[in-house]
């Protein structure tokens, strides 16, 4: 026993030179490694502390997430500038009302995956567009 210890503690390790420890693949590949971690973190850190910027009247944030909830409020926010731009002499009331109801419909739709409360109706049946804003003189 004392001589199979006595062999395994005396042998040693040879490496070419000091670079070849720190600097051979495996080496290089966990500090890439390591970087992107510390970016993607970083990065994060980064996301949450601007969670809340401060807005100026007017501005909104688009967001690029894969959340409905965000999709949703993109939506929201696109509905709203439909009706400025409608009020703002901009849009015809016709365009208006189609743009309008691919916004709500596409709303709905997305309200249904999160909780389901028959928002669309699922008939197979066609309806024609029921233009519903009053007709403005554009610009």
């Amino acid at each position: 026993m004392y001589s199979l210890i006595k062999s395994i503690s005396s042998k040693k390790i040879n490496f070419k030179s000091n670079s070849d420890l720190f600097f051979n693949s495996k080496f290089k590949i966990a500090i890439i490694l390591f970087s992107i971690f510390i970016g993607a973190l970083n990065s994060d850190l980064t996301a949450q502390e601007s969670k809340n910027p401060k807005l100026e009247d007017g501005q909104v944030i688009v967001f690029c997430q894969p959340d409905i909830d965000k999709c949703i409020e993109n939506l929201e926010n696109l509905k709203l500038w439909l009706w400025n731009d409608y009020n703002d002499r901009k849009l015809s009331n016709k365009i208006h009302d189609e743009y309008h109801l691919v916004v709500i419909n596409t709303i709905a739709s997305l309200e249904m995956f999160l909780d389901d409360r028959d928002q669309c109706n699922m008939s197979s049946k066609l309806a024609p567009l029921e233009y519903w804003s009053p007709k403005i003189p554009l610009e």
